[in-house]
């Protein structure tokens, strides 16, 4: 069986998530993770080979990594979540924190709206009602570090 999920090592203390990396789902996060990944060299924990579903079939390689249920069956933990939490120890043993993005695809409604061919939008959860998931100083940060690497 292929790996269904990819890890990477780093040196700055980021982890970079992608758990619908899978081809068939968020389009390009996979690669837009691991090319993020390798230029803030950070570490990172990328989902290529479970495709999201509302039920978990893991016969069928179909799990939601961004639902915690999911992510307690055991080749789901082994492969994803394990890894995950060892890097994120790893990484605070050696820089004292840890700073996780979880990086998304977006619907194809907000592709049609901006009409542009747009590869990634940041965002931390301002809906309505808001359902922040990190601090504004946060994705302002990020964005200023990809901007420097050359994201428009």
């Amino acid at each position: 069986m292929a790996n269904r999920v990819t890890t990477q090592d780093g040196k700055l203390p980021v982890l970079i998530v992608a758990p619908h990396g899978h081809k068939d789902n968020d389009f390009n996060t996979d690669i837009i993770s691991d090319v993020l990944a390798s230029e803030l060299r950070a570490y990172a924990v990328i989902n290529v080979g479970w495709a999201r579903g509302p039920k978990a079939i893991l016969g069928e390689n179909i799990a939601n990594l961004n639902d915690i249920q999911h992510c307690r069956l055991g080749p789901c933990k082994r492969e994803f979540l394990d890894p995950l939490v060892a890097i994120k120890d790893e990484i605070i043993a050696k820089h004292e924190r840890c700073h996780i993005f979880y990086i998304h695809g977006m619907h194809n409604n907000v592709r049609t709206k901006v009409r542009d061919d747009v590869d990634i939008v940041m965002g931390y959860g301002q809906g309505d009602p808001p359902s922040h998931t990190c601090s504004l100083l946060y994705k302002n940060a990020l964005c200023t570090r990809l901007r420097e690497e050359g994201f428009n």
